[in-house]
């Protein structure tokens, strides 16, 4: 259900992408610097939802019975730190063009 739900909100936020591709359209509706930033903190909730979604399918007795051991907490690990780095990355670059 949580996969069905990101795929969902990858749509919306492709969408709202391509508006801010055309910001001479855009700039009549919005603010288009305050629509890039809200762009980029919905990117990074949908980067959580994603990583969500790969961690429970981590957490399956499917996957338990294929991979054991160390193995499984890297793949638990990586996406973690993936998601972290990204978010420090993004919340960062936002707080400088405040």
């Amino acid at each position: 259900m949580l996969g069905a739900v990101t795929v969902c909100y990858v749509l919306i936020q492709t969408c709202a992408g391509i508006n801010l591709l055309y910001p001479q359209i855009i700039g009549k509706f919005a603010d288009v610097r305050a629509v890039s930033r809200i762009h980029g903190l919905s990117g990074t909730f949908l980067l959580l939802l994603a990583t969500l979604t790969l961690l429970g399918g981590v957490n399956t007795e499917w996957f338990h019975e294929r991979v054991t051991g160390p193995v499984w907490y890297v793949c638990v690990a990586c996406p973690l730190a993936i998601y972290s780095l990204v978010a420090i990355e993004v919340l960062s670059s936002k707080s400088k063009t405040s």
